[in-house]
């Protein structure tokens, strides 16, 4: 199964466009895979911006420690990651995919809920406009509009997504039991840390001057 990466510096598309744009042809029903149809949910955007802000303080406390650039590491592999992040910070997440036409194939794209009392927060796992390599992008101005990012197949967990598509290969199958050292992300703990991370990135962006 092709799992995309979007590197959206390139593109140039806004955080509250995400996929939408990129994507034609989609939804579940329309790339109809029998086995997942149990799991086609539609949700209302939730649109707190505080809980926003709270969901982004946390995923940028957090980089890649693998390069998404070279395709081995794909928007499943992040997903999974802001699973782990958000699940072991106490909110209630699920991955969730959806798919269509993108650059003429099919192909498909995870991302992940954050459920709140009234709807749902997406964040986008392949954002990449910033040289933090941070591990997602709260999409702010989701509206009820964006079939692709509201009306897909949502899997649950990790273990879940796995279970129900025998995609092993697309996913570890973390749980929150699972050791952040066996993840390939990285604390930053201090904001001199930050400060230093930001730099190497840009030094490997743009070269050594």
């Amino acid at each position: 199964m092709k799992w995309i990466v979007m590197i959206w510096l390139i593109t140039g598309l806004s955080s509250a466009a995400g996929a939408s744009e990129l994507f034609t042809d989609t939804g579940p029903e329309r790339w109809a895979i029998d086995e997942w149809n149990s799991t086609i949910t539609t949700q209302q955007p939730c649109n707190n911006s505080t809980e926003m802000d709270n969901i982004q303080e946390i995923l940028n406390k957090y980089y890649l420690a693998s390069d998404i650039v070279d395709s081995k590491f794909d928007c499943s592999d992040i997903s999974e990651i802001i699973w782990y992040v958000l699940e072991t910070n106490e909110y209630d997440c699920s991955v969730v995919a959806n798919a269509g036409i993108y650059e003429g194939n099919e192909s498909y794209h995870m991302f992940v809920w954050v459920k709140e009392n009234d709807g749902v927060i997406v964040v986008e796992p392949t954002w990449q406009a910033d040289p933090k390599k941070r591990i997602g992008t709260v999409l702010r101005d989701t509206t009820e509009d964006d079939t692709f990012y509201l009306h897909a197949w949502e899997f649950g967990d990790p273990a879940e997504f796995i279970e129900m598509t025998g995609l092993t290969g697309d996913m570890m199958g973390v749980t929150t039991e699972t050791t952040i050292t066996d993840l390939q992300i990285r604390r930053i703990y201090t904001e001199e840390e930050l400060e230093q991370h930001q730099i190497e990135i840009y030094r490997i962006l743009h070269g050594d001057d």
